[in-house]
């Protein structure tokens, strides 16, 4: 607030006037912010005019294209896919101003073709410098590295790369195809070639990559890999069935938590929304304890299987 009063500036939407917005990620806002921005993009769309909630309601001018990125739930939850959208396709209004609805219907195959198109193009691979002072603190030696080789030459081991992930797709496509929510981990897992190399020839001081960096890289993606075949895969459990809030906490003994992500998935499947303040209330009832912000652990209780007290079955599901 200036001396003379309330005074509007510019926000993201209106600076990209003459441009394009994209917002990526729309299925990962809760209901309540899709309801809050809903008016705010309907206007933006049908009159290309944004309106100031202080300042006395300015109203300005934006001439401004918009993307709405964004994945259905059972792509990116794994137990969601007979629950409800996204709650951004489920604003009629919003979506019956958007010029075009563009659906791409699941296609493994397609993915895992164009990372390997990705990993076939890698040439040159630059981090991106952070300007946080908390976070340059935590990596300092990161930060110094990426100082010292800013740039990494791929170009030498792109046919070690392309071969590595052939081996993996090969040895991972039942898995990603049963797996809805891993969809784009194909296209995803070139990206994370490309850092993880250029990372490897980083610690060892080099500005190019190797072979050796190849085979690190190789066996961080195949721990993703592995963890994923450890969580299993089953058939979707209906809603009907699925558990109450406090029962949905106590199925995930011995894991590290998010009450947030837990509300949200609980919602996905059952349609009905739960607090994250409820969930929260049942992490602590069960044991959980703090272990960051948002984050707990939950203890994994006396006679659960593999435990103490358990049937001694170290092949049982979690």
């Amino acid at each position: 607030m200036s001396p003379t009063g309330w005074k509007s500036t510019p926000g993201a939407l209106a600076l990209a006037s003459g441009g394009v917005a994209v917002l990526q990620d729309a299925h990962g806002w809760s209901r309540s912010v899709t309801l809050r921005l809903a008016p705010i993009l309907q206007e933006l769309m049908e009159d290309g005019v944004l309106r100031d909630s202080v300042a006395g309601g300015c109203r300005r001018r934006a001439n401004t294209a918009l993307v709405l990125d964004l994945n259905r739930h059972q792509q990116v939850l794994s137990s969601s896919a007979r629950g409800p959208e996204a709650p951004i396709l489920t604003v009629r209004p919003l979506l019956s101003r958007a010029d075009f609805l563009v659906d791409l219907p699941e296609d493994a195959e397609h993915t895992w073709a164009v990372g390997r198109a990705m990993c076939q193009s890698v040439g040159a691979f630059r981090a991106c410098s952070t300007t946080n002072p908390a976070v340059r603190e935590l990596r300092l030696l990161v930060a110094a590295l990426r100082d010292q080789h800013p740039t990494i030459d791929l170009g030498s081991v792109q046919r070690e790369v392309t071969s590595a992930y052939d081996a993996i797709h090969s040895a991972n496509r039942d898995l990603i195809r049963q797996l809805p929510e891993a969809g784009d981990l194909p296209t995803r897992l070139s990206i994370s070639f490309a850092k993880l190399i250029s990372a490897s020839a980083r610690g060892h001081g080099r500005d190019w990559a190797e072979v050796g960096d190849v085979d690190e890289a190789v066996e961080f993606v195949n721990a993703k890999l592995a963890f994923l075949r450890m969580r299993g895969v089953g058939p979707v459990e209906s809603p009907a069935h699925h558990p109450s809030a406090a029962q949905w906490v106590d199925s995930r003994q011995g894991e590290t938590v998010r009450p947030a992500d837990l509300a949200m998935e609980d919602e996905a499947v059952t349609g009905v929304a739960v607090s994250e303040r409820t969930i929260r209330r049942h992490v602590q009832d069960a044991g959980g304890r703090a272990v960051g912000k948002g984050v707990y652990l939950l203890p994994r209780q006396s006679g659960a299987e593999g435990q103490p007290g358990g049937d001694g079955n170290c092949d049982a599901k979690h």
